[in-house]
């Protein structure tokens, strides 16, 4: 019932547990990212215990399931360095467990967005800006294995300033396709969108 921040929730592919995951970061609790496990039952969703998956100040969080791999999932976040850092999530029960912090941006970082491929197991791609390169929205390619992220180079999606609200979603049937929308900062917060 705290005052909670950029809450994000996503569903477990595996429809055989009906799980689901709120992602969010808890004023209440010194900003700490923070996951509490949904179960779906008809129109009805109960909460589990929440679970802090990041124990200091942190903030822009996002977080993904793999569809491929059931019960795992990437979380997303400004650490409490400012920079730009994930841990995996292994589903129990109504609880979850996280793997170590892995950074992926050592310097200024906002408006991560993170989604996994549903056609390579274990491949996410995290969008964000790049404070430290002049604003630059990048993309980058996670890979999983076990709880240990391994990070791709990342590439810049636009050349100007990229601001908040970016939203990726991968197209199930056109594999390694995904879309990213975005808004330019210099644009009057026009809106774009990207194929990646």
């Amino acid at each position: 019932s705290a005052a909670v921040k950029y809450a994000e929730v996503d569903y477990d592919h595996d429809s055989s547990v009906d799980k689901c995951a709120a992602f969010y970061y808890d004023e209440g609790n010194s900003n700490h990212v923070t996951v509490a496990v949904g179960t779906v039952s008809g129109t009805s969703i109960s909460f589990g215990t929440p679970v802090v998956a990041n124990a200091a100040s942190s903030s822009w969080t996002s977080g993904a399931f793999d569809p491929n791999t059931a019960g795992k999932c990437l979380i997303s976040y400004r650490n409490n360095s400012g920079y730009g850092a994930v841990r995996v999530g292994t589903l129990s029960g109504t609880s979850m467990t996280f793997g170590s912090e892995v950074v992926y941006n050592s310097g200024s970082t906002q408006f991560q967005t993170v989604e996994a491929d549903p056609n390579n197991a274990d491949k996410y791609v995290v969008s964000y800006r790049d404070d430290g390169d002049s604003d630059k929205g990048k993309c980058i390619v996670a890979t999983v294995s076990g709880t240990t992220p391994s990070f791709g180079t990342a590439v810049r999606f636009t050349d100007t300033t990229s601001d908040p609200n970016e939203s990726l979603s991968f197209d199930p049937n056109n594999e390694n396709k995904f879309i990213l929308g975005f808004n330019h900062a210099n644009t009057t917060q026009a809106a774009f969108a990207i194929v990646g």
